[in-house]
């Protein structure tokens, strides 16, 4: 969270080039739709994957 802007540019084009699996922890929404394919929620001793981005999930908790 405290990376200037070049630096954050550079981390997601690298991420998205990653061929294997990153856990990504941020609150950058902005840095989280572009690099994020998965999101792992979790909330009171339970997870729910879904397969996309931070706006994807954003838009199914509002649903559920």
């Amino acid at each position: 969270n405290q990376l200037d802007l070049e630096t954050s540019m550079w981390l997601e084009k690298f991420l998205l080039d990653f061929k294997k699996t990153a856990i990504v922890v941020s609150h950058d929404r902005h840095f989280l739709n572009q690099v994020c394919t998965h999101i792992a929620d979790i909330d009171f001793g339970k997870i729910h994957l879904f397969s996309g981005n931070y706006a994807f999930w954003r838009e199914s908790k509002e649903i559920s």
